[in-house]
This record gives structure tokens, C-alpha cells and sequence, in this order.
């Protein structure tokens, strides 16, 4: 293209010039034209306005938890306002949905707030929301302090947050509270000390910052006579870091979802009896979430019937847990989840057992039938960057069978297992498991790297009737070792069992299954050293054993299996059917040949190299 000079004058365009610009033109305008069309037909701009807001309604309260979640889980207090509105990102696709957005008054009763800066208009109306009238109102309140001085902001501004709350009470549905700061605590209680008949949800979160010292603890207790003891309607109550009464009056029979998260405890001597009397009362609850438990305290008879709880979640010490279970009665649909924080250096087998007992009586009706144990990477692994360092020790079983396993063994499955039991070291669940009872159980998944010299296998002598056992990881390279160690203890002296017979572990098993477990590789040991030639991360402790000084199996050691199942059958143990191996690396037929020659059948990513003979 030409360049023209200061005193030049660009040259007139002929007229085939402007008739070809004012045929693109048209073009332009016809492209504009087709788009909106197309635009029209498409899917989302035929959606009834129904269908549409109950979209963004969906999508509204999910951006709002999510960013209410962040301000309580982190230590940087609040958020700017304008986070929780993110949602109004979908007004901006096309002006259906701008139309359909703005004329929803759920989103018009959305008000957040702080104790000094107060909207009475929002992001895209012009006009107070009070003239809403009798909304349903959702309403997060920061209480904070400013950092401007007090010569620039009034006294009575910090009020402007409470006077607001004030105006919506009669008809606030959801109410969130997170306190930053513990000046203006004692107004916040006075404000909220009015009837709450429509009040559904109710969250308050001091968050993880929050201090509570002796001058100030009274600041973080929620009275017990809030909302006037007038709450008909709640259903939700979640608290974290805040402190209050088991006999608060927001306990109320309405409540379906309780979450309380670092409670710092009230009365140590009498919380747990109170707590167990207040469980009594609540005869809606359905979840239940808690990251503590009260203190053991005097001895009560109570137990708590809860017969629509879904889902029991609670993170706590062993003592705990199982002094709290023997005061609970669950029915059969109940979701168990137990995750303990920490344990002392001595486990008490009076805790182990009290708490088998009290999930035995649990699972009486409905039990359990498939297990997956979980064993966390030992040694130098826990410091490297493998995947399997960040899952906990942890067990976790089902009742339903009709499901596939593989499906209920998988990380993150669809289906809820019945009871799950966690922890933060690898102490508390191996120590558990001997204690258990698992008569129905069929289906056993093992899953990590247990040294070949551990006898896991005789932590299952509860569980006879186990039919199918799936190992992965290092669990599996002398299986044969485990699978023919019996349930009595042996003599050393006389070399003879303390029994009139030895009972095998699981002595009705039929199937074993390896999945992902590698056969020995054509490598030295020393080679695994360093990642040198191996998956990023990989080290001694990953695939090979390295204890005492010495090195240990690195692979499959499919004459140990042999040799296991040879001696299962000379002390009266079902015989071994059938044996699969899938995804399974380094696999020659020179590894297989011992295995081949017994009678049973042979596997490998489902192929058969052998059928059993005999019927």
C-alpha cells in the first residue's frame, strides 16, 4: 500500500472501487443478518425462560458457595463483593439471556455486604431492593473493620451492615455470616436477637484466622437464645471456628444438614451428654458433618435414633469416634465416614475394640460384602512425586454387589461406599482391621506397597468367605507368602499350631487378581537407584524393597505363589480357580511355566494360557 505525504492527497476511488465497498457492505450486513438468525435457532436461544433460570439459578448458588468456601477455607479473609457476583457472566452471552436474567427476582433479593461499605443499589439495577417487599432475601455479610482512620469514617458507619440486616430479617431465607474482626460481635448478636420465621439456611464462619483467647471468647459463642429461639424453617446450620451451647436453640427438630467445623468446645464435662441429648431432638437430620467430637466427659445412657440420616461424616480421635458410636443407632441407608486426625504413640485395644463392636451392631442389617484397603507409599515415596503419596491410609467397604467391583474399587466412584475409615498416618487402620468382623465379605481389593515380610493377610481372620482378592502395587509380589499363613499362632518350639488344626486365612478363596502389578524386569536392583531409566518420581521404595540393608523381590514372584497355594491345600483350603493378571508389565512366558503346570485357570489381559482340567 502506498504511503501518502503531509501536502498529498489520496486519490479518489473509481467507481468499480466503490461499487465492489458497497457490495461488501451489503455482504457484511447479510452475514450480520444470517448470524442473528442462526443465532435464534440455536439451542440455547430456544429454551423456554423456565428451563433458562433454573439454569442460572443452578449456576448462581454454585459461584456463590464456591467463592464462600474460599473466604473460610484461607486465612485472607474477604473477597472484593464483586466476586460473588460472577454469576452475571451469563447475561452477557446474548440479549434472551440478558432478558431472562434481569427479570428474575431471586437475583434481585442477592445482597452482599460488609459492616462499612453498604450497596442500596446492585450490579444491575438501579432501585433499593427493599422494594422488593416480601422476597425471599439471601443475604452474606462480612463483619470487618476499615483501615481508614476515624476521622474519615464515622462512628456509627460500622452500624450500616447490622441496620441492614435488621431491615431484611423477617424475610431472609438464606443468611451467611463470616466475622473478620471481633469488633461490633456483640451488636451482630443484638441485631440477630429478632424472630427468623423464614430463615432456611444459616452459615457462620469465623475462618481459621479468627483467634479466641479468655477476653474474647464470649465475642465467638453464638448465644443460645438467638432469632428469639425462632428458627421454624431452618434446615441448614453450618459453623466453623465459632463456639456454642449443644443446647442452642438453632438445634432445632427442623434441621436436615448440620456441618460444624472447629468448634472449640463449651462445657468439656457435660458436651458429650448434651450433644447426644440434642441428637435426640433432631429427628429430620440427614447429614451430619464434623470435624471434632465432644469431650468423653461423664459416662451417659443416651442413644440418639437418627432414622433419615443419609450421611455421618466425622473427623476425630480413636477414644472419640468409638465412645461416640456406641451412642448412635443409624439405619441401614446411612453413609459412614471416620477419618482420624491423630493418635498417640500407644493405641488402647479397649478403643479398637469398642469401636468394631459398635460397627458390627451398625452393619448387623445390611453387611458389608466388598472391601478396598488402601495403604499409603512408606519410606523415601512419601517424599517424592508420586500420586499414590497423597492418598490416605484408608479402608473403605460396600454392602451392594450388583454393581461392578472394579467400578467400587475405582478413586472417586459414583457409588457412596457404606463405611469409609481414614487417617493421616498409617497406624490406626492396620491396627483395626484384626478387630473387625466380616462374615459376608466376598470381595477383598489390597492396594499399595506392603513390604513382603509384613503378614497383612492374617489382619482378615474375620473375614472367612472372601472369594475374590485384587492386589496392586508391591502388595503382590510374594502373595504366596500371605495366602498360606494360618489364623492360630504358631509354636516355635514344637513347630506346631496352637489349634487342634490350622485354619488358613481366607480358606474359601477362588480368585486372585493382579492388576498393574509388574513381573521382575530385565534390570539389576541397583538400577533403581535414581530415576535413571525409570517413570519420573520413581525410586528404591516405589517398586523394589530396600529394608535391612538389603534388597527385596522386584516383581512377581510366581514360585512363591505356587508354593503358596500347594501349602493353602495341605491345610484344608478351598483350591485356587483361577488366577488373572491385567495390565501387568514385563511378562515372559519363562515367568509363568511353575504356574502354568498347576490346574487352574490362567489369565493374562484376557487371554487364556490355561484352563482348569479337573471339574
Amino acid at each position: 500500500m502506498s504511503r501518502f505525504g503531509p501536502l498529498e492527497i489520496a486519490a479518489r476511488p473509481s467507481g468499480a472501487q466503490a461499487a465492489l465497498r458497497g457490495r461488501l457492505e451489503d455482504l457484511r450486513a447479510q452475514m450480520l443478518e444470517v448470524s442473528e438468525r442462526l443465532n435464534v435457532l440455536s439451542l440455547p436461544a430456544r429454551l423456554p425462560p423456565e428451563i433458562l433460570l433454573e439454569i442460572f439459578l443452578t449456576h448462581a448458588a454454585r459461584v456463590q458457595k464456591n467463592q464462600l468456601d474460599r473466604v473460610l477455607s484461607d486465612g485472607k479473609r474477604a473477597r472484593k463483593v464483586s466476586s460473588y457476583y460472577k454469576w452475571i457472566y451469563v447475561a452477557h452471552v446474548c440479549r434472551h439471556w440478558r432478558e431472562v436474567a434481569l427479570s428474575c427476582t431471586e437475583f434481585k433479593a442477592y445482597h452482599v455486604f460488609d459492616a462499612w461499605t453498604v450497596p442500596y443499589d446492585t450490579l444491575f439495577w438501579g432501585h433499593d431492593p427493599r422494594a422488593l417487599g416480601d422476597i425471599p432475601h439471601s443475604i452474606v455479610y462480612h463483619q470487618n473493620s476499615t483501615d481508614r482512620c476515624d476521622r474519615c469514617v464515622p462512628k456509627s458507619l460500622s452500624q450500616l451492615g447490622l441496620d441492614h440486616i435488621d431491615d431484611f430479617l423477617p424475610r431472609i431465607k438464606h443468611l451467611a455470616i463470616i466475622i473478620e474482626d471481633d469488633e461490633g460481635t456483640r451488636a451482630l448478636w443484638e441485631c440477630l436477637s429478632a424472630a427468623a420465621e423464614t430463615l432456611e439456611s444459616l452459615r457462620i464462619g469465623g475462618g481459621a484466622w479468627v483467634y479466641h483467647t479468655m477476653e474474647f471468647g464470649s465475642r465467638f459463642t453464638i448465644p443460645d437464645q438467638l432469632f428469639a429461639s425462632c428458627t421454624p424453617r431452618l434446615r441448614t446450620l453450618t459453623t466453623s471456628y465459632v463456639s456454642f451451647s449443644w443446647s442452642n436453640a438453632l438445634l432445632c427438630p427442623s434441621l436436615q444438614h448440620l456441618e460444624i467445623t472447629g468448634h472449640q468446645g463449651h462445657e468439656p464435662t457435660t458436651d458429650m451428654a448434651t450433644f447426644i441429648g440434642a441428637l435426640t431432638r433432631l429427628v429430620s437430620l440427614e447429614t451430619l458433618i464434623m470435624d471434632c467430637a465432644p469431650v468423653i466427659g461423664q459416662p451417659s445412657g443416651l442413644v440418639a435414633h437418627l432414622q433419615r440420616l443419609r450421611l455421618f461424616q466425622l473427623s476425630t480421635t480413636l477414644d472419640q469416634a468409638a465412645t461416640l458410636l456406641t451412642h448412635l443407632h443409624l439405619p441401614t441407608f446411612t453413609t459412614i465416614s471416620i477419618r482420624f486426625t491423630r493418635h498417640a504413640h500407644h493405641i488402647p485395644p479397649e478403643a479398637l475394640s469398642s469401636l468394631s463392636q459398635s460397627l458390627s451392631r451398625l452393619m448387623k442389617d445390611t453387611p458389608l460384602r466388598s472391601m478396598s484397603w488402601n495403604v499409603p507409599p512408606r519410606g523415601l515415596a512419601m517424599f517424592v512425586g508420586v500420586s499414590e503419596s497423597n492418598r490416605p491410609s484408608s479402608i473403605r467397604a460396600w454392602t451392594d454387589t450388583k454393581v461392578d467391583l472394579q467400578q467400587l474399587w475405582a478413586l472417586g466412584s459414583d457409588v457412596l461406599p457404606r463405611l469409609t475409615i481414614a487417617e493421616e498416618t498409617d497406624a490406626i487402620v492396620p491396627a483395626l482391621l484384626p478387630f473387625l468382623r466380616l462374615p459376608a465379605l466376598t470381595a477383598l481389593q489390597i492396594v499399595g506397597p506392603i513390604s513382603s515380610n509384613e503378614e497383612w493377610s492374617r489382619k482378615f481372620a474375620g473375614a472367612p468367605n472372601v472369594s475374590l482378592l485384587q492386589v496392586t502395587g508391591r502388595v503382590g509380589y510374594r502373595l504366596g507368602r500371605n495366602l498360606k499363613m494360618s489364623t492360630l499362632p504358631l509354636d516355635v518350639q514344637t513347630s506346631t499350631y496352637a489349634g487342634a488344626a490350622a485354619s488358613v486365612v481366607m480358606p474359601h478363596l477362588r480368585t486372585i487378581r493382579y492388576v498393574q502389578v509388574r513381573f521382575p524386569p530385565p534390570r539389576r536392583p541397583s538400577d533403581f537407584r535414581s530415576p535413571r531409566g525409570g517413570k519420573p518420581g520413581e525410586c528404591c521404595c516405589d517398586n523394589v524393597e530396600f529394608v535391612d540393608g538389603r534388597w527385596g523381590p522386584r516383581g512377581i514372584d510366581v514360585q512363591d505363589l505356587v508354593n503358596g497355594l500347594q501349602t493353602r491345600l495341605t491345610l484344608g483350603a478351598d483350591p485356587i480357580e483361577r488366577v488373572e493378571f491385567v495390565e501387568c508389565a514385563h511378562m515372559k512366558l519363562s515367568h509363568m511355566q511353575s504356574l502354568l503346570r498347576e490346574d487352574l485357570t490362567v489369565v493374562f489381559d484376557g487371554v487364556f494360557l490355561a484352563v482348569k482340567r479337573s471339574p
